[in-house]
């Protein structure tokens, strides 16, 4: 291309035009960088055009202009198929002058994000012959010769435009005041730490998307739904460390335009670092569009330096919570909520982390969760029906006679900034993310932005009759003491038959025979026994047993329990004074009724980062997790997987670093002392466990806790 100097004139008529071309391009390349790119080339073109051919330079340069813009969509949507999450415009802040006419609902219309974005769906000639017509007014009989069109095949053209934006279209546009006013209630609703507020201004089929470019974490999936955008919202305006580090520091927020619509602007220091317009209609808000892709952000932040701001709404790191001056008001039905309009922004929201169940796998989340956040960002709450922890594991030794110290639960968690809730949980509402709780106070309701699942097992009896009467289970320490009772009652000579040959099962069974050598003390296993440890093992275990005095009854399926015996599957019994089940365990079903995917056990299906299947925002571990272990395998019932379970939960849910996996570099071994006492050992346990086996308090002590 050849270029030549331009006369004034040329180049006068050229800037004359330049608003006007850049308003075309923005419309049908939806992006302000490319825009400027095409306008620009544009010019180069008209610089080297003879003039002689150009009759009407406004007509040439709308065509030479559209041309390039329909070719640049082209490479466009080749682009973004592989574009990193959801693809949204370039905002154009209030003022500029790229946005074009605005004087009939049309042209207002044409320039919304969120017609931009539906625009995407048009084919380049469709959208071209829109945005024409629509926001610029030219006649199908100008469009035709611009586009290489006839004007019926112009008209045809806008009418299936129009089609396919009609349904989804929605024209609302605002001055600055009242686009201040509906960022106001907005901003009041979204940081009240309530998703009530939100959903009051939010139309029911609202659609939220952010745009990260892959640069800065952002959805990949836009979030579809007044309840579900409301709780997206209440935690994408929550303050948090990653946050504060990803963005430089905490944003100033204010009020203003973009696209024609309502727009929140985030500001650190000198830099845009966000834009988010809302879309309204008659029902309320029906689009929440963020962008915080800074290659995206190029033209606004130009803008934004150079225009008259004032005051922001919220200010990132000035004032503290609470000294501001007057506040914002929350939109009606809201329950009152303000926001002073100088606040900190960190401090108006933590995350709110609620664990179920304070066994091994939940307390060892509650305790790594507490050292890795910090106390200003999440809010961390323990639920369990107990006040003291219980050893699972040692059971059998509380059965058996032995005494356990106490183990508050508020002991282990001293310092540590966790919330004890001493309750039993009896509902998850999952849509609505509460649990509710029953305690010495009556019923509650706890809200969570994040939930850890760890409520566990209890004993079951597999439909076996006669076992919820007389037998005595090992799964609560309710039920050890009333075993404990039971064999202090039994009569040298009394038999007792331990049904279940897994690790809890042996371990009682050796247990008591230990402690009560003048009782007659037999297993019944349905299986060989041992057949889940090494050979070697298997044989010690069985000289162990022998030398004990315990009659082993191996491959013996229990088929009823009853008041002096038990009853095999040939029909012979067993005679039993005491029968202690150990042959099943099942997990709560709250899970189940809440609506997570679970499995035919109902244990809630995670991923490789403890994190349900069905529901993002709940993590399950321990015995009500479905999860594998290192070599794909479904991971057992016990502590030996609880523990490492709840560490990767808590890891996972901080966002610490991606997991791929179950990744414990250590699985370990929980047993009691009497069972490595008998010599048994699986092939591939490591060493061990001879004291009990719980989260030690230091884990949880404020040396390891961040101030």
């Amino acid at each position: 291309m050849t270029t030549q100097p331009l006369r004034q004139g040329d180049l006068d008529a050229f800037e004359a035009f330049r608003p006007r071309l850049e308003a075309i391009a923005y419309r049908l390349l939806g992006s302000a960088a490319e825009a400027e790119d095409a306008v620009q080339e544009t010019f180069l073109r008209w610089q080297s055009a003879e003039r002689a051919q150009v009759r009407v330079p406004e007509a040439w340069l709308t065509r030479v202009l559209t041309n390039l813009c329909l070719t640049q969509l082209g490479s466009a949507r080749a682009r973004r198929e592989v574009y990193v999450g959801q693809w949204l415009p370039e905002p154009v802040l209030g003022g500029d002058p790229m946005l074009g006419p605005a004087d009939t609902a049309e042209q207002r219309d044409s320039v919304s994000t969120a017609v931009l974005l539906l625009m995407e769906r048009l084919t380049p000639t469709e959208r071209a012959v829109y945005v024409l017509r629509e926001a610029f007014a030219y006649s199908h009989a100008e469009i035709a010769e611009l586009l290489d069109l006839t004007e019926a095949g112009s008209q045809q053209l806008l009418h299936r435009a129009r089609q396919h934006l009609a349904a989804e279209r929605t024209r609302a546009t605002v001055d600055p005041a009242a686009a201040r006013t509906v960022v106001e209630e907005f901003l009041a609703a979204a940081t009240s730490g309530r998703v009530e507020p939100l959903v009051r201004l939010l139309a029911g089929d609202v659609v939220g998307v952010g745009d990260g470019g892959g640069t800065v974490p952002a959805r990949v999936t836009p979030v579809l739904g007044a309840a579900a955008v409301a709780r997206f919202l209440r935690g994408l305006f929550r303050p948090a460390a990653a946050k504060r580090a990803a963005l430089g520091g905490s944003p100033d927020l204010y009020a203003w335009t973009a696209n024609g619509l309502p727009a929140l602007v985030a500001v650190v220091g000198d830099r845009l670092v966000g834009v988010m317009t809302l879309e309204a209609g008659a029902d309320g808000i029906t689009a929440v569009l963020s962008q915080v892709n800074p290659d995206k952000l190029g033209r606004a932040a130009r803008q934004w330096a150079a225009a008259d701001h004032g005051e922001p709404l919220v200010r990132g790191g000035d004032a503290r919570h609470g000294r501001g001056v007057s506040g914002i008001a929350a939109p009606s039905g809201s329950g009152g909520t303000n926001i002073p309009r100088h606040s900190r922004s960190e401090d108006l929201m933590k995350h709110r982390i609620v664990i179920l169940g304070a066994g091994y796998a939940g307390l060892s989340a509650a305790g790594r969760v507490a050292r890795r956040l910090h106390r200003d960002d999440a809010s961390i709450t323990l639920v369990n029906a107990d006040p003291d922890f219980v050893e699972r594991v040692r059971l059998h030794q509380l059965a058996a006679g032995q005494d356990l110290p106490a183990r508050p639960l508020s002991d282990l968690l001293a310092g540590t900034g966790v919330v004890l809730r001493v309750a039993r949980v009896t509902a998850i509402d999952a849509d609505r993310r509460t649990v509710t709780v029953t305690g010495a106070d009556g019923a509650d309701e706890l809200p969570y932005d994040t939930l850890v699942h760890a409520l566990g097992s209890a004993s079951t009896d597999h439909d076996v009759p006669g076992v919820a009467e007389h037998a005595h289970e090992l799964a609560s320490r309710a039920g050890a003491l009333r075993l404990r009772q039971r064999l202090a009652d039994l009569a040298p000579g009394g038999r007792v038959v331990v049904v279940g040959g897994g690790l809890t099962g042996i371990e009682a069974v050796t247990e008591i025979a230990e402690a009560r050598g003048d009782l007659d003390v037999a297993l019944a296993v349905r299986g060989g026994l041992g057949d889940w440890l090494s050979p070697a093992g298997q044989r010690h275990l069985r000289r162990v047993l022998a030398r004990l005095g315990v009659t082993v009854h191996e491959r013996t399926g229990v088929t009823a329990v009853r008041a002096t015996e038990v009853v095999t599957g040939g029909g012979a019994t067993i005679p039993a004074d005491v029968t202690v089940w150990t042959a099943g365990f099942a997990v709560n079903p709250l899970a189940a009724a809440a609506g997570l995917e679970v499995t035919a056990q109902g244990r809630v299906v995670v991923d490789g980062t403890m994190r349900s299947v069905s529901h993002p925002d709940v993590y399950a571990v321990g015995d009500a997790a479905q999860a594998e272990g290192p070599l794909g395998n479904p991971l057992r019932m016990s502590c030996a997987s609880g523990i490492p379970m709840g560490w990767q939960a808590a890891d996972s849910s901080r966002r610490a670093s991606p997991a791929a996996g179950c990744r414990a570099r250590r699985w370990p071994t929980c047993t009691s002392a009497s069972a490595w006492v008998a010599g048994t050992r699986s092939s591939s346990s490591s060493r061990p466990t001879t004291r009990p086996v719980v989260p030690p308090p230091a884990a949880l002590s404020r040396r390891g806790t961040r101030r």
